[in-house]
């Protein structure tokens, strides 16, 4: 899905006014059309305001849901833990986002050019990432306690 954004500058009174089309346009071509037809002289205020800018604003949302689709095949959950219980679930998503974390610390975060962001955004990432692997052990223990007594 694309979304059409105008921008009109009223040639009076020097006004900019950003518009977005409400919906979304099935393709790309359908959306530079509508814009296209966007683009013509109108009343603002008043006084005839010319859309002197159109653009399709390469919104993709079809982009955007393909994102989402390639992260939860990481970090998604298609089954529940079984037997579903509080703790099961708790390690479940803990796992979940230990393998997001895992992720970024060794795909994502290497590709970061500038040599002091990468250095902060792994130092965060690795402290983050060193909480859950506590919490899992920490779980696992009382997991264990509990079954015990």
């Amino acid at each position: 899905m694309f979304k059409v954004q105008t921008t009109q500058i009223n040639p009076r009174t020097g006004k900019v006014t950003h518009y977005t089309l409400q919906g979304g346009f099935e393709t790309r071509e359908y959306a530079e059309r509508s814009a296209e037809r966007i683009n013509r002289d109108f009343s603002q205020d008043g006084v005839t305001a010319k859309a002197v800018e159109v653009k399709t604003q390469v919104n993709n949302l079809d982009a955007y849901y393909e994102d989402q689709r390639r992260v939860n095949a990481l970090i998604g959950s298609t089954d529940a833990p079984v037997p579903v219980i509080p703790e099961n679930i708790s390690r479940n998503r803990l796992l979940r986002a230990q393998a997001g974390l895992r992720h970024l610390l060794l795909e994502v975060i290497p590709q970061i050019t500038d040599e002091q962001q990468r250095r902060e955004v792994h130092l965060w990432i690795d402290g983050i990432y060193a909480i859950t692997c506590f919490e899992e052990l920490d779980a696992g223990v009382r997991n264990a306690s509990a079954s015990t007594q």
